[in-house]
Protein backbone atom coordinates (compact mmCIF):
# COMPACT_ATOMS: atom_id res chain seq x y z
CA UNK A 1 0.00 0.00 0.00
CA UNK A 2 1.36 3.83 -0.44
CA UNK A 3 -0.32 6.19 1.29
CA UNK A 4 1.11 9.51 2.28
CA UNK A 5 0.05 9.36 5.61
CA UNK A 6 1.92 9.93 8.71
CA UNK A 7 4.51 8.03 9.59
CA UNK A 8 4.12 4.88 11.63
CA UNK A 9 5.63 5.36 15.46
CA UNK A 10 8.61 2.78 16.37
CA UNK A 11 6.45 0.56 18.34
CA UNK A 12 3.57 0.76 15.70
CA UNK A 13 6.23 -0.16 13.31
CA UNK A 14 6.98 -3.15 15.59
CA UNK A 15 4.25 -4.22 15.57
CA UNK A 16 2.93 -3.82 12.41
CA UNK A 17 6.33 -6.15 11.47
CA UNK A 18 5.14 -8.77 14.29
CA UNK A 19 1.91 -9.10 12.70
CA UNK A 20 3.06 -9.66 9.13
CA UNK A 21 5.75 -12.33 10.20
CA UNK A 22 2.48 -13.97 12.50
CA UNK A 23 0.83 -13.79 8.87
CA UNK A 24 4.22 -15.39 6.77
CA UNK A 25 4.84 -17.44 9.70
CA UNK A 26 2.07 -19.07 11.58
CA UNK A 27 -1.06 -18.31 9.89
CA UNK A 28 -1.17 -21.35 7.52
CA UNK A 29 -4.07 -23.28 8.22
CA UNK A 30 -3.88 -27.05 8.90
CA UNK A 31 -6.18 -27.90 6.34
CA UNK A 32 -6.05 -32.02 4.67
CA UNK A 33 -4.97 -31.46 1.22
CA UNK A 34 -3.18 -28.91 1.04
CA UNK A 35 0.65 -28.29 0.97
CA UNK A 36 2.15 -25.59 3.13
CA UNK A 37 3.04 -23.36 0.52
CA UNK A 38 -0.10 -23.46 -1.35
CA UNK A 39 -1.68 -22.40 2.69
CA UNK A 40 0.86 -19.81 2.92
CA UNK A 41 0.12 -18.08 -0.46
CA UNK A 42 -3.32 -18.40 -0.43
CA UNK A 43 -3.67 -16.58 3.21
CA UNK A 44 -0.43 -13.80 2.05
CA UNK A 45 -3.16 -13.03 -1.09
CA UNK A 46 -6.49 -12.88 0.75
CA UNK A 47 -4.74 -10.63 3.41
CA UNK A 48 -3.37 -8.15 0.48
CA UNK A 49 -6.70 -8.37 -1.13
CA UNK A 50 -8.47 -7.18 2.35
CA UNK A 51 -5.90 -4.43 2.63
CA UNK A 52 -6.72 -2.82 -0.78
CA UNK A 53 -10.21 -3.34 0.40
CA UNK A 54 -9.83 -1.33 3.11
CA UNK A 55 -7.81 1.54 1.35
CA UNK A 56 -10.56 2.05 -1.22
CA UNK A 57 -12.63 2.35 1.42
CA UNK A 58 -10.47 4.70 3.63
CA UNK A 59 -10.69 7.16 -0.52
CA UNK A 60 -14.21 7.30 -0.28
CA UNK A 61 -15.24 7.74 3.51
CA UNK A 62 -11.96 9.22 5.13
CA UNK A 63 -12.23 6.42 7.73
CA UNK A 64 -10.93 2.88 8.12
CA UNK A 65 -13.50 -0.21 8.02
CA UNK A 66 -13.47 -0.69 11.81
CA UNK A 67 -16.64 -2.60 13.93
CA UNK A 68 -16.95 0.13 16.15
CA UNK A 69 -15.03 2.87 17.91
CA UNK A 70 -13.84 0.76 20.60
CA UNK A 71 -10.30 -0.99 20.42
CA UNK A 72 -9.79 -4.16 22.01
CA UNK A 73 -9.09 -4.39 25.73
CA UNK A 74 -6.20 -6.43 27.29
CA UNK A 75 -8.33 -9.27 27.76
CA UNK A 76 -10.17 -9.27 24.03
CA UNK A 77 -6.46 -9.35 22.77
CA UNK A 78 -5.62 -11.97 25.03
CA UNK A 79 -8.13 -13.71 23.51
CA UNK A 80 -7.45 -12.49 20.06
CA UNK A 81 -4.23 -14.28 20.50
CA UNK A 82 -5.36 -17.38 21.44
CA UNK A 83 -7.47 -17.99 18.85
CA UNK A 84 -4.75 -17.36 16.15
CA UNK A 85 -2.90 -19.71 18.01
CA UNK A 86 -5.55 -21.85 17.94
CA UNK A 87 -5.78 -21.46 13.96
CA UNK A 88 -2.45 -21.83 13.47
CA UNK A 89 -0.75 -23.54 15.79
CA UNK A 90 1.65 -20.65 16.13
CA UNK A 91 1.48 -18.13 18.87
CA UNK A 92 1.52 -14.93 18.01
CA UNK A 93 3.52 -11.71 19.92
CA UNK A 94 1.26 -8.01 19.82
CA UNK A 95 2.59 -4.86 21.19
CA UNK A 96 -0.14 -4.47 24.21
CA UNK A 97 0.12 -0.56 23.26
CA UNK A 98 -0.78 -1.00 19.73
CA UNK A 99 -4.60 -0.02 18.54
CA UNK A 100 -6.47 -3.26 18.01
CA UNK A 101 -10.48 -3.15 16.05
CA UNK A 102 -11.99 -6.17 14.12
CA UNK A 103 -13.54 -5.03 10.22
CA UNK A 104 -16.51 -4.63 9.73
CA UNK A 105 -17.26 -6.49 6.50
CA UNK A 106 -20.58 -4.79 5.73
CA UNK A 107 -18.31 -1.78 4.59
CA UNK A 108 -16.54 -3.34 2.95
CA UNK A 109 -18.63 -5.30 0.55
CA UNK A 110 -18.87 -3.05 -2.43
CA UNK A 111 -15.31 -3.70 -2.93
CA UNK A 112 -14.44 -7.46 -2.08
CA UNK A 113 -15.95 -10.65 -2.47
CA UNK A 114 -15.53 -13.06 0.26
CA UNK A 115 -16.07 -17.16 -0.74
CA UNK A 116 -15.97 -18.43 2.51
CA UNK A 117 -16.54 -18.07 6.63
CA UNK A 118 -14.64 -15.96 8.53
CA UNK A 119 -11.26 -16.72 10.02
CA UNK A 120 -8.58 -14.32 11.76
CA UNK A 121 -6.69 -12.49 10.00
CA UNK A 122 -4.44 -9.06 11.05
CA UNK A 123 -4.29 -5.91 8.83
CA UNK A 124 -2.58 -2.87 9.10
CA UNK A 125 -3.32 0.55 8.51
CA UNK A 126 -1.39 2.93 7.33
CA UNK A 127 -2.18 5.77 9.39
CA UNK A 128 -0.94 3.85 12.21
CA UNK A 129 -3.62 1.95 13.86
CA UNK A 130 -3.12 -1.45 13.80
CA UNK A 131 -6.40 -4.02 13.17
CA UNK A 132 -7.02 -6.97 13.92
CA UNK A 133 -9.33 -8.18 12.29
CA UNK A 134 -11.41 -11.22 11.50
CA UNK A 135 -10.35 -12.54 8.77
CA UNK A 136 -10.57 -15.92 6.75
CA UNK A 137 -10.72 -19.32 6.97
CA UNK A 138 -7.84 -21.57 5.48
CA UNK A 139 -9.78 -22.57 2.18
CA UNK A 140 -11.64 -19.33 1.80
CA UNK A 141 -10.79 -16.74 -1.28
CA UNK A 142 -11.22 -12.85 -1.52
CA UNK A 143 -11.49 -11.27 -4.98
CA UNK A 144 -11.77 -8.03 -5.02
CA UNK A 145 -14.61 -5.96 -7.13
CA UNK A 146 -14.58 -3.53 -9.39
CA UNK A 147 -15.53 0.01 -8.52
CA UNK A 148 -16.86 1.55 -11.51
CA UNK A 149 -16.39 5.57 -12.41
CA UNK A 150 -19.70 7.73 -12.34
CA UNK A 151 -18.53 10.54 -13.43
CA UNK A 152 -15.56 12.70 -15.03
CA UNK A 153 -14.67 16.04 -15.78
CA UNK A 154 -11.92 18.15 -17.20
CA UNK A 155 -10.41 21.46 -15.73
CA UNK A 156 -11.22 23.15 -18.91
CA UNK A 157 -14.71 23.27 -20.93
CA UNK A 158 -13.77 26.16 -23.19
CA UNK A 159 -9.82 27.29 -24.34
CA UNK A 160 -8.16 29.03 -27.06
CA UNK A 161 -4.65 28.59 -28.10
CA UNK A 162 -2.66 30.05 -29.98
CA UNK A 163 -0.70 28.41 -33.12
CA UNK A 164 2.51 26.51 -31.88
CA UNK A 165 1.12 26.53 -28.56
CA UNK A 166 0.03 24.40 -25.68
CA UNK A 167 -2.21 23.42 -22.98
CA UNK A 168 -2.27 20.25 -20.46
CA UNK A 169 -6.46 19.17 -19.68
CA UNK A 170 -6.52 17.70 -16.23
CA UNK A 171 -9.60 14.83 -15.64
CA UNK A 172 -10.82 14.19 -12.67
CA UNK A 173 -12.93 11.01 -11.69
CA UNK A 174 -15.38 10.34 -9.45
CA UNK A 175 -15.55 8.33 -7.24
CA UNK A 176 -11.95 8.80 -5.80
CA UNK A 177 -11.79 4.49 -5.50
CA UNK A 178 -13.02 3.61 -9.00
CA UNK A 179 -10.86 1.09 -10.12
CA UNK A 180 -9.63 1.95 -13.29
CA UNK A 181 -8.94 5.59 -14.08
CA UNK A 182 -7.17 5.22 -17.40
CA UNK A 183 -9.24 7.42 -20.31
CA UNK A 184 -8.73 7.68 -24.24
CA UNK A 185 -7.85 10.91 -25.43
CA UNK A 186 -9.02 11.98 -28.95
CA UNK A 187 -9.44 15.17 -31.21
CA UNK A 188 -12.43 15.93 -33.89
CA UNK A 189 -9.67 17.40 -36.09
CA UNK A 190 -6.33 16.25 -35.43
CA UNK A 191 -4.90 18.71 -38.46
CA UNK A 192 -6.57 21.42 -36.39
CA UNK A 193 -4.99 20.06 -32.57
CA UNK A 194 -3.53 16.82 -31.45
CA UNK A 195 -4.16 15.46 -28.05
CA UNK A 196 -1.45 13.02 -26.48
CA UNK A 197 -2.54 9.93 -23.61
CA UNK A 198 -2.08 12.55 -20.70
CA UNK A 199 -4.36 15.37 -21.95
CA UNK A 200 -1.79 18.07 -23.62
CA UNK A 201 -3.39 19.41 -26.31
CA UNK A 202 -0.94 20.90 -28.86
CA UNK A 203 -2.77 23.69 -31.70
CA UNK A 204 -1.42 22.84 -35.53
CA UNK A 205 -3.68 25.66 -37.29
CA UNK A 206 -6.53 28.12 -36.72
CA UNK A 207 -10.27 26.43 -36.36
CA UNK A 208 -12.14 25.13 -33.83
CA UNK A 209 -11.96 21.46 -32.66
CA UNK A 210 -13.64 19.40 -29.67
CA UNK A 211 -10.89 17.43 -27.44
CA UNK A 212 -12.66 14.73 -25.40
CA UNK A 213 -12.08 12.39 -22.70
CA UNK A 214 -13.42 8.74 -22.47
CA UNK A 215 -13.73 6.25 -19.83
CA UNK A 216 -11.54 2.93 -21.13
CA UNK A 217 -15.38 1.39 -21.23
CA UNK A 218 -17.04 4.31 -22.93
CA UNK A 219 -19.59 4.31 -20.85
CA UNK A 220 -18.73 8.57 -19.47
CA UNK A 221 -17.08 11.15 -21.76
CA UNK A 222 -16.39 15.10 -21.16
CA UNK A 223 -15.16 17.38 -23.73
CA UNK A 224 -13.30 20.58 -24.28
CA UNK A 225 -14.01 22.97 -26.74
CA UNK A 226 -10.40 24.75 -28.45
CA UNK A 227 -10.20 27.73 -30.54
CA UNK A 228 -7.17 27.81 -32.49
CA UNK A 229 -6.39 31.20 -32.89
CA UNK A 230 -4.38 33.00 -35.52
CA UNK A 231 -1.85 35.57 -34.01
CA UNK A 232 -1.51 39.25 -34.73
CA UNK A 233 1.41 40.33 -35.86
CA UNK A 234 0.78 43.91 -36.39
CA UNK A 235 -1.42 46.96 -36.42
CA UNK A 236 -1.26 49.57 -38.43
CA UNK A 237 -2.87 53.17 -38.68
CA UNK A 238 -4.67 55.06 -41.21
CA UNK A 239 -2.53 58.37 -40.06
CA UNK A 240 0.75 58.91 -38.63
CA UNK A 241 0.30 62.13 -37.99
CA UNK A 242 -2.89 64.68 -37.80
CA UNK A 243 -4.29 67.81 -36.80
CA UNK A 244 -7.36 69.08 -35.32
CA UNK A 245 -9.05 71.83 -33.47
CA UNK A 246 -10.05 72.15 -29.76
CA UNK A 247 -13.47 70.81 -29.42
CA UNK A 248 -13.67 69.14 -32.78
CA UNK A 249 -13.04 65.24 -33.60
CA UNK A 250 -11.18 62.36 -35.88
CA UNK A 251 -12.00 58.94 -36.27
CA UNK A 252 -8.27 57.24 -36.20
CA UNK A 253 -9.13 53.46 -38.17
CA UNK A 254 -6.57 50.80 -37.18
CA UNK A 255 -5.86 47.52 -39.34
CA UNK A 256 -4.96 44.87 -37.61
CA UNK A 257 -3.17 42.33 -39.60
CA UNK A 258 -2.95 39.57 -40.87
CA UNK A 259 -7.19 40.58 -41.52
CA UNK A 260 -7.73 37.04 -40.39
CA UNK A 261 -6.53 37.45 -36.98
CA UNK A 262 -8.85 36.27 -34.21
CA UNK A 263 -8.43 38.68 -31.33
CA UNK A 264 -8.80 42.12 -33.11
CA UNK A 265 -9.20 43.89 -29.60
CA UNK A 266 -7.65 46.95 -29.23
CA UNK A 267 -6.69 49.56 -26.46
CA UNK A 268 -6.66 53.09 -26.94
CA UNK A 269 -4.45 55.62 -25.30
CA UNK A 270 -3.30 59.53 -25.37
CA UNK A 271 -0.31 60.25 -23.80
CA UNK A 272 -1.85 63.61 -22.64
CA UNK A 273 -5.25 63.21 -22.29
CA UNK A 274 -5.43 66.86 -20.91
CA UNK A 275 -4.39 67.58 -24.96
CA UNK A 276 -6.37 65.13 -26.32
CA UNK A 277 -8.90 62.08 -25.62
CA UNK A 278 -9.43 59.19 -27.27
CA UNK A 279 -12.44 56.38 -26.85
CA UNK A 280 -12.57 52.58 -27.69
CA UNK A 281 -13.19 53.18 -30.87
CA UNK A 282 -10.40 55.23 -31.76
CA UNK A 283 -12.59 58.48 -32.09
CA UNK A 284 -10.15 61.24 -30.73
CA UNK A 285 -11.16 64.88 -29.46
CA UNK A 286 -9.29 67.76 -29.42
CA UNK A 287 -9.26 69.14 -26.03
CA UNK A 288 -6.61 71.83 -25.79
CA UNK A 289 -4.06 73.38 -27.53
CA UNK A 290 -0.98 71.32 -28.27
CA UNK A 291 0.92 67.80 -28.98
CA UNK A 292 0.00 64.38 -27.83
CA UNK A 293 0.57 60.36 -29.48
CA UNK A 294 -2.79 58.44 -29.52
CA UNK A 295 -1.87 54.68 -29.59
CA UNK A 296 -3.41 51.83 -30.60
CA UNK A 297 -1.78 48.62 -28.82
CA UNK A 298 -3.07 44.75 -29.92
CA UNK A 299 -4.59 42.59 -27.43
CA UNK A 300 -2.91 40.07 -28.61
CA UNK A 301 0.98 40.62 -28.82
CA UNK A 302 1.00 43.90 -27.78
CA UNK A 303 1.75 45.68 -30.90
CA UNK A 304 1.72 49.07 -31.31
CA UNK A 305 0.96 52.11 -33.86
CA UNK A 306 1.07 55.80 -33.02
CA UNK A 307 -0.75 58.68 -34.10
CA UNK A 308 1.22 62.04 -33.61
CA UNK A 309 -1.46 64.81 -32.95
CA UNK A 310 -1.81 68.17 -32.92
CA UNK A 311 -4.72 70.32 -31.53
CA UNK A 312 -5.03 73.54 -32.76
CA UNK A 313 -6.94 76.42 -31.51
CA UNK A 314 -10.44 76.87 -33.30
CA UNK A 315 -10.06 79.85 -34.07
CA UNK A 316 -7.19 82.38 -33.09
CA UNK A 317 -9.34 85.51 -34.69
CA UNK A 318 -12.80 86.00 -35.61
CA UNK A 319 -13.96 89.13 -37.43
CA UNK A 320 -17.80 89.77 -37.16
CA UNK A 321 -18.97 92.74 -40.00
CA UNK A 322 -22.02 94.01 -41.07
CA UNK A 323 -22.33 91.47 -44.32
CA UNK A 324 -22.90 94.00 -45.99
CA UNK A 325 -26.17 95.41 -45.09
CA UNK A 326 -26.82 98.88 -45.16
CA UNK A 327 -29.10 101.42 -43.90
CA UNK A 328 -30.99 101.26 -40.25
CA UNK A 329 -31.62 97.70 -39.86
CA UNK A 330 -29.03 94.68 -39.62
CA UNK A 331 -27.94 91.96 -41.45
CA UNK A 332 -30.37 88.48 -41.92
CA UNK A 333 -29.46 85.26 -41.31
CA UNK A 334 -28.54 84.69 -45.02
CA UNK A 335 -26.45 87.70 -45.68
CA UNK A 336 -24.61 86.26 -42.14
CA UNK A 337 -24.18 82.73 -43.77
CA UNK A 338 -23.12 84.37 -47.23
CA UNK A 339 -20.66 86.62 -45.37
CA UNK A 340 -19.05 83.99 -43.06
CA UNK A 341 -18.75 80.66 -45.43
CA UNK A 342 -15.29 79.28 -45.65
CA UNK A 343 -14.58 81.62 -42.51
CA UNK A 344 -14.19 80.38 -39.14
CA UNK A 345 -17.39 81.76 -38.40
CA UNK A 346 -19.28 79.40 -40.65
CA UNK A 347 -22.05 78.23 -39.30
CA UNK A 348 -21.50 79.46 -35.96
CA UNK A 349 -23.58 82.71 -36.15
CA UNK A 350 -27.36 83.00 -36.12
CA UNK A 351 -29.27 86.67 -36.37
CA UNK A 352 -31.55 87.54 -34.17
CA UNK A 353 -33.30 90.69 -36.57
CA UNK A 354 -29.86 91.91 -36.88
CA UNK A 355 -27.74 91.10 -33.77
CA UNK A 356 -25.66 88.52 -34.47
CA UNK A 357 -25.03 86.10 -31.32
CA UNK A 358 -21.75 83.74 -31.14
CA UNK A 359 -20.70 81.15 -28.27
CA UNK A 360 -17.31 81.38 -26.64
CA UNK A 361 -15.17 78.36 -27.99
CA UNK A 362 -13.09 78.04 -25.73
CA UNK A 363 -12.49 78.96 -21.47
CA UNK A 364 -8.90 82.39 -22.04
CA UNK A 365 -8.15 85.46 -22.47
CA UNK A 366 -9.46 87.23 -25.31
CA UNK A 367 -8.44 90.63 -27.12
CA UNK A 368 -11.92 92.80 -28.06
CA UNK A 369 -11.63 95.07 -30.71
CA UNK A 370 -15.09 97.29 -31.58
CA UNK A 371 -15.35 99.78 -34.68
CA UNK A 372 -18.21 102.08 -34.58
CA UNK A 373 -19.43 103.05 -37.98
CA UNK A 374 -18.52 106.68 -39.40
CA UNK A 375 -21.33 109.10 -40.87
CA UNK A 376 -22.63 109.20 -44.26
CA UNK A 377 -19.92 109.27 -46.90
CA UNK A 378 -19.89 112.47 -48.81
CA UNK A 379 -20.04 114.77 -46.07
CA UNK A 380 -17.47 117.66 -45.93
CA UNK A 381 -17.38 116.10 -42.23
CA UNK A 382 -17.33 112.05 -42.41
CA UNK A 383 -16.84 111.96 -39.36
CA UNK A 384 -15.87 108.51 -37.65
CA UNK A 385 -16.88 106.22 -34.93
CA UNK A 386 -14.65 105.30 -32.29
CA UNK A 387 -12.22 102.18 -32.22
CA UNK A 388 -12.44 100.85 -28.67
CA UNK A 389 -9.84 97.81 -27.95
CA UNK A 390 -9.86 95.67 -24.62
CA UNK A 391 -8.41 92.53 -22.71
CA UNK A 392 -11.35 90.47 -21.37
CA UNK A 393 -11.21 86.62 -19.84
CA UNK A 394 -14.00 85.01 -21.11
CA UNK A 395 -15.38 80.95 -20.21
CA UNK A 396 -16.27 78.08 -22.99
CA UNK A 397 -20.19 78.12 -23.79
CA UNK A 398 -20.76 81.85 -22.63
CA UNK A 399 -22.89 83.45 -25.36
CA UNK A 400 -22.40 87.08 -26.76
CA UNK A 401 -24.90 89.24 -28.16
CA UNK A 402 -23.45 91.76 -30.96
CA UNK A 403 -24.15 94.89 -33.03
CA UNK A 404 -21.74 95.38 -35.99
CA UNK A 405 -23.07 99.31 -36.64
CA UNK A 406 -23.36 100.40 -40.20
CA UNK A 407 -22.43 103.50 -41.44
CA UNK A 408 -24.99 106.22 -41.92
CA UNK A 409 -26.71 107.04 -45.85
CA UNK A 410 -26.69 109.47 -48.11
CA UNK A 411 -25.20 112.64 -46.37
CA UNK A 412 -26.65 113.54 -43.38
CA UNK A 413 -27.31 109.67 -41.69
CA UNK A 414 -25.29 109.27 -38.57
CA UNK A 415 -23.49 106.06 -38.01
CA UNK A 416 -24.45 103.12 -35.70
CA UNK A 417 -22.54 102.56 -32.51
CA UNK A 418 -21.05 98.99 -32.39
CA UNK A 419 -21.71 96.87 -29.49
CA UNK A 420 -20.13 93.70 -27.56
CA UNK A 421 -21.91 92.14 -24.50
CA UNK A 422 -22.90 88.64 -23.31
CA UNK A 423 -25.86 86.87 -22.08
CA UNK A 424 -26.37 87.43 -18.27
CA UNK A 425 -29.78 86.35 -17.36
CA UNK A 426 -29.03 87.27 -13.94
CA UNK A 427 -28.61 91.31 -15.02
CA UNK A 428 -31.17 94.09 -14.98
CA UNK A 429 -30.21 94.92 -18.61
CA UNK A 430 -33.43 92.99 -20.33
CA UNK A 431 -33.69 93.00 -24.17
CA UNK A 432 -37.16 93.31 -25.84
CA UNK A 433 -37.02 88.91 -26.04
CA UNK A 434 -36.36 89.14 -22.54
CA UNK A 435 -32.68 87.83 -22.24
CA UNK A 436 -30.57 90.11 -19.86
CA UNK A 437 -27.35 91.29 -21.13
CA UNK A 438 -24.28 92.49 -19.64
CA UNK A 439 -22.35 95.46 -21.77
CA UNK A 440 -18.30 94.39 -22.53
CA UNK A 441 -17.02 97.09 -24.64
CA UNK A 442 -18.71 99.45 -27.30
CA UNK A 443 -17.99 102.01 -30.20
CA UNK A 444 -19.88 105.15 -30.85
CA UNK A 445 -20.57 105.97 -34.44
CA UNK A 446 -19.37 109.03 -36.05
CA UNK A 447 -22.62 111.72 -36.30
CA UNK A 448 -22.98 113.92 -38.93
CA UNK A 449 -20.16 116.93 -37.95
CA UNK A 450 -18.65 115.32 -34.66
CA UNK A 451 -16.56 112.27 -34.21
CA UNK A 452 -18.10 109.67 -31.60
CA UNK A 453 -16.89 110.04 -27.96
CA UNK A 454 -14.30 107.72 -26.74
CA UNK A 455 -16.02 108.64 -23.13
CA UNK A 456 -19.31 107.15 -21.46
CA UNK A 457 -21.34 110.83 -22.26
CA UNK A 458 -21.84 111.98 -25.74
CA UNK A 459 -20.90 115.32 -26.97
CA UNK A 460 -23.65 118.41 -27.10
CA UNK A 461 -25.12 120.51 -29.88
CA UNK A 462 -25.64 123.93 -28.95
CA UNK A 463 -27.51 123.73 -26.38
CA UNK A 464 -28.73 120.22 -26.36
CA UNK A 465 -27.00 117.77 -24.70
CA UNK A 466 -25.92 113.98 -25.71
CA UNK A 467 -26.88 110.96 -24.00
CA UNK A 468 -25.13 109.75 -20.80
CA UNK A 469 -24.86 106.94 -18.78
CA UNK A 470 -26.29 104.31 -21.61
CA UNK A 471 -29.48 106.79 -22.73
CA UNK A 472 -29.95 108.16 -25.92
CA UNK A 473 -29.34 111.68 -26.89
CA UNK A 474 -30.98 114.53 -26.89
CA UNK A 475 -33.52 115.73 -29.65
CA UNK A 476 -32.65 119.49 -32.09
CA UNK A 477 -35.51 121.02 -32.52
CA UNK A 478 -34.97 124.74 -34.55
CA UNK A 479 -38.29 126.81 -34.71
CA UNK A 480 -38.79 128.95 -37.55
CA UNK A 481 -41.69 130.59 -39.23
CA UNK A 482 -44.07 128.41 -36.71
CA UNK A 483 -42.50 125.68 -37.97
CA UNK A 484 -39.87 123.00 -36.34
CA UNK A 485 -36.83 121.46 -37.63
CA UNK A 486 -34.50 118.92 -36.64
CA UNK A 487 -33.07 115.63 -36.03
CA UNK A 488 -33.34 113.18 -33.13
CA UNK A 489 -30.93 111.58 -31.05
CA UNK A 490 -29.08 108.66 -31.16
CA UNK A 491 -30.31 105.62 -29.22
CA UNK A 492 -27.82 104.40 -26.38
CA UNK A 493 -27.18 100.65 -24.54
CA UNK A 494 -30.26 100.98 -22.36
CA UNK A 495 -32.42 103.99 -24.04
CA UNK A 496 -33.70 104.95 -27.35
CA UNK A 497 -32.90 108.65 -28.86
CA UNK A 498 -35.05 111.35 -27.82
CA UNK A 499 -38.07 112.41 -29.05
CA UNK A 500 -38.22 108.46 -30.99
CA UNK A 501 -34.65 108.62 -32.09
CA UNK A 502 -32.56 105.55 -32.85
CA UNK A 503 -33.22 102.53 -30.71
CA UNK A 504 -31.40 101.68 -28.12
CA UNK A 505 -29.56 98.05 -27.94
CA UNK A 506 -32.28 96.66 -25.46
CA UNK A 507 -34.57 97.72 -28.10
CA UNK A 508 -33.03 96.29 -31.25
CA UNK A 509 -30.29 98.96 -32.46
CA UNK A 510 -32.52 99.98 -35.75
CA UNK A 511 -31.52 103.19 -36.76
CA UNK A 512 -33.52 105.86 -37.89
CA UNK A 513 -34.26 107.06 -41.41
CA UNK A 514 -31.13 107.35 -42.55
CA UNK A 515 -29.03 106.47 -39.92
CA UNK A 516 -27.36 103.39 -39.89
CA UNK A 517 -27.79 100.40 -37.44
CA UNK A 518 -26.65 100.80 -34.70
CA UNK A 519 -28.73 103.59 -32.96
CA UNK A 520 -27.65 106.34 -35.68
CA UNK A 521 -30.64 108.95 -36.87
CA UNK A 522 -30.76 110.93 -40.14
CA UNK A 523 -32.12 114.16 -41.82
CA UNK A 524 -35.71 114.71 -41.40
CA UNK A 525 -37.82 117.44 -43.44
CA UNK A 526 -38.78 120.59 -41.78
CA UNK A 527 -42.87 120.75 -42.34
CA UNK A 528 -44.66 123.71 -43.86
CA UNK A 529 -43.29 125.90 -46.30
CA UNK A 530 -39.56 126.21 -45.49
CA UNK A 531 -39.42 122.23 -46.32
CA UNK A 532 -36.16 122.91 -47.88
CA UNK A 533 -34.02 122.99 -44.35
CA UNK A 534 -32.28 119.91 -44.23
CA UNK A 535 -31.16 118.23 -40.46
CA UNK A 536 -28.19 116.23 -39.59
CA UNK A 537 -28.17 112.92 -37.75
CA UNK A 538 -26.39 111.44 -34.67
CA UNK A 539 -24.84 108.69 -34.12
CA UNK A 540 -25.72 105.95 -31.86
CA UNK A 541 -23.23 104.17 -28.83
CA UNK A 542 -23.18 103.33 -25.72
CA UNK A 543 -24.56 106.59 -25.05
CA UNK A 544 -26.63 108.34 -28.12
CA UNK A 545 -25.34 111.50 -29.50
CA UNK A 546 -27.22 115.17 -29.98
CA UNK A 547 -29.30 115.67 -33.04
CA UNK A 548 -28.54 118.81 -34.92
CA UNK A 549 -29.49 121.43 -37.88
CA UNK A 550 -28.15 123.32 -39.83
CA UNK A 551 -30.49 126.49 -39.65
CA UNK A 552 -28.32 128.46 -37.46
CA UNK A 553 -25.27 126.46 -36.53
CA UNK A 554 -22.63 124.91 -38.67
CA UNK A 555 -21.34 121.88 -36.58
CA UNK A 556 -24.62 119.58 -35.94
CA UNK A 557 -25.05 116.15 -35.13
CA UNK A 558 -23.11 114.52 -32.54
CA UNK A 559 -21.47 111.30 -32.43
CA UNK A 560 -22.22 108.47 -30.06
CA UNK A 561 -19.97 107.47 -26.83
CA UNK A 562 -18.32 104.46 -25.96
CA UNK A 563 -17.84 101.71 -23.14
CA UNK A 564 -15.11 99.76 -21.92
CA UNK A 565 -14.95 97.23 -18.97
CA UNK A 566 -11.91 95.16 -20.31
CA UNK A 567 -8.14 95.72 -19.06
CA UNK A 568 -5.47 97.49 -21.05
CA UNK A 569 -7.60 99.58 -22.78
CA UNK A 570 -7.12 101.33 -26.15
CA UNK A 571 -9.61 103.91 -28.09
CA UNK A 572 -8.21 105.58 -31.29
CA UNK A 573 -10.18 106.59 -34.73
CA UNK A 574 -9.86 106.01 -38.07
CA UNK A 575 -11.05 108.20 -40.93
CA UNK A 576 -10.87 105.21 -43.88
CA UNK A 577 -13.36 102.83 -41.40
CA UNK A 578 -16.78 103.40 -42.50
CA UNK A 579 -18.75 100.43 -41.55
CA UNK A 580 -18.28 99.12 -38.50
CA UNK A 581 -16.66 95.43 -37.10
CA UNK A 582 -15.76 93.52 -34.65
CA UNK A 583 -12.13 91.57 -33.76
CA UNK A 584 -11.87 88.98 -31.17
CA UNK A 585 -8.69 87.60 -31.15
CA UNK A 586 -7.94 84.30 -28.52
CA UNK A 587 -4.85 85.26 -26.34
CA UNK A 588 -4.78 81.79 -24.65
Amino acid sequence: MKFNKKAFTIIELIVVMSIIGVLVLFAVPKFIGHTKAARFTRLIANTKQLETASERYYIDKNDWPRLGNNPYTADQLKSFTQKIYDSTGKEASLDPSGNYYDIDYNKLSQYISIADDKQYYIIQNPVGNIYALDGLSKEAEARLIDVPATEIKLNFTDISLNIGTFQALTATIKPDSATNKNLIWSSSDTTVAVVDNNGKVTAIKSGIVIITASTENGKFTTSCNVTINTSVTGVVLDKSTAAIDTDSMIQLIATILPTTATNKSLIWTSSNASIATVDSSGLVTGISVGNTTITAKTQDGNYISICNLTVNLPFTTVIFTNASATGAIGPTQTQLNTAYVGTLLESKVTSNNGIQIWTVPLTGNYRIETYGASGATGSIYNHQGTIMKGDFTLTKGTVLRLLVGQQGLTYYGGGGGTFVTKVDNASTYKMVDGIGITPLIISGGGGYSQTASPYTQASAIYTHLGGKDGNGGETEAYYQNAYYYGSRGGGGLLTDGQSGGGKSFLNGGQGLGEGGFGGGTGREWGYGSNGSVQEKGAGGGYSGGAGGSTANYADSGSGGASYNSGTNQVATSDKLQLDGKIIITYLR
